[in-house]
C-alpha cells in the first residue's frame, strides 16, 4: 500500500501529463492547470487523519491509477509516411545514401573506386567508375544500390544533381559457409563520416561497400560493427568516392 506522501509524489508527475484526474470526487473530471491540481491535493488532506488515509480517498485514488493506466495503454492508428516505407526498400535491396557536396559545385570531378581483397588494393585500383571528368553543377550527390538480377553483381549509382547519373556493377566474391556447407554472396553498405578540410587530386570516400566474412567459432556468416571493424575481417570490400581538381 502507497504511503501518504508517495500518493503525493504520484500525483504531482501527472501534472506532466496532458490531462489531471480527480481522486476526491470519484470522478475523472480533466484538471487544465497546475493551481487546480494543487487543490485537488489540498482536498486530499482533509480526507486523512493522523495515522490512516480516508477509505473513500483510498477507493477514488485507485479508480484514478485504473483510469490512467488505461489510457497509457490505449494504441492508436499513425498515418503512413514516406519514411516508413525505407526499411520495406532496404529489405528489398535499396540503399541510398545523400551527400552534400557543395563545397565542389563548379569544380571537375571524377568518380572512383577502389578494391580490396584480404585488405590488399588489387592491381588495377583505383579505377574511374565514369569515363571521364565532369564539372559539378549541383550541390547533391546520391549514391545507391538497386536489386541486382545476378548474386554475383551489385548493382549502383550516382546521381549528381543538375550534372549526370550513372549506373554501373561491382563484381563479388563468395564466402564460404562452412557450418552449412555452402557458398553464398552476402554483402553491405555503409557510408564513410565526412571528410575535412577536402584536398583537390585526393580520393575522397564515401561509400563502403564490404563482404560479410565466417566467423568459425559462432558458426555464422557476420558483418557487423563501424567500418574500422569490418575492415580487417572483410575479405573484400569496395570504397566509392570522388577526386576533385
Amino acid at each position: 500500500m502507497y504511503t501518504f506522501t508517495a500518493i503525493c509524489r504520484r500525483i504531482k508527475i501527472w501534472w506532466n501529463t496532458p490531462c489531471y484526474y480527480s481522486i476526491v470526487n470519484g470522478m475523472p473530471p480533466v484538471y487544465e492547470s497546475e493551481e487546480e491540481l494543487q487543490e485537488l491535493l489540498t482536498d486530499l488532506k482533509k480526507h486523512t487523519d493522523k495515522n490512516n488515509m480516508n477509505k473513500k480517498a483510498i477507493i477514488t485514488i485507485l479508480f484514478a491509477l485504473v483510469a490512467m493506466a488505461g489510457q497509457a495503454q490505449e494504441i492508436k492508428m499513425n498515418e503512413t509516411t514516406i519514411s516508413d516505407y525505407i526499411p520495406l526498400l532496404n529489405a528489398k535491396g535499396y540503399q541510398a545514401y545523400s551527400f552534400d557536396v557543395s563545397a565542389v559545385k563548379g569544380r571537375n570531378v571524377e568518380i572512383y573506386c577502389r578494391e580490396f581483397v584480404n585488405r590488399k588494393e588489387v592491381e588495377d585500383s583505383p579505377r574511374l567508375l565514369f569515363p571521364y571528368y565532369f564539372e559539378a553543377r549541383g550541390d547533391k550527390l546520391i549514391i545507391g544500390f538497386l536489386p541486382s538480377e545476378t548474386d554475383s553483381l551489385a548493382q549502383y549509382c550516382f546521381s549528381w544533381e543538375n550534372t549526370l547519373s550513372y549506373h554501373s556493377l561491382l563484381k563479388l566474391k563468395q564466402i564460404y559457409w562452412e557450418s552449412e556447407n555452402k557458398y553464398s554472396y552476402s554483402y553491405r553498405s555503409d557510408p564513410f563520416e565526412p571528410t575535412s578540410p577536402l584536398e583537390k587530386e585526393t580520393f575522397i570516400p564515401l561509400v563502403y561497400y564490404s563482404s560479410f566474412w565466417y566467423d568459425a567459432e559462432d558458426k555464422v556468416t557476420r558483418c557487423c560493427g563501424s567500418i574500422s571493424d569490418i575492415t580487417p575481417n572483410s575479405p573484400h570490400y569496395y570504397i566509392l568516392g570522388i577526386k576533385f581538381y
